[in-house]
């Protein structure tokens, strides 16, 4: 955006990067997206505890990645739980885009979100994504 601005930081985020394994741990209050891998392959979460942070907390935000699994893991967040992306206009129009995404036995729970949305980051296009035997709760107590 320019000299100045400043944007707050993803709590992890992992670039061109293969073979990742998030597993069997918590993570609360992050400053933006939560867990985003961006241009990555072989990605999988298992048993991720995902708790609010701020606004725009999207608990797991694969970005133009390739084979990702999201397994038995628990969302409450503020924003989406998941939002699979595909990059931003020219950062994604040359670059592959997402596919071969499987989230399954997942909880969402979030304030103003979506439980599992695609998008909005789209240049790079979404494919082959398959979501089973997830529960969102209700916000009413």
């Amino acid at each position: 955006f320019g000299e100045g601005h400043r944007l707050r930081p993803d709590c992890i985020q992992f670039y061109e990067c293969k073979n990742i394994l998030f597993e069997d741990f918590s993570i609360k209050s992050s400053p933006f997206w939560t867990t985003h891998p961006v241009f990555c392959e072989n990605v999988t979460a298992r048993r991720l505890n995902i708790q609010r942070g701020t606004t725009n907390d999207d608990g797991f935000d694969p970005e133009s990645c390739k084979n990702v699994l999201i397994e038995n893991c628990r969302f409450d967040t503020n924003d989406d739980c998941i939002a699979v992306k595909a990059g931003r206009d020219q950062d994604a129009w040359n670059r592959p885009g997402t596919e071969n995404i499987v989230v399954r036995n997942c909880t969402f729970r979030t304030e103003v979100g979506s439980g599992f949305c695609i998008g909005s980051e789209m240049s790079g296009g979404v494919k082959h994504v398959f979501v089973e035997n997830c529960t969102i709760e209700s916000q009413n107590h």
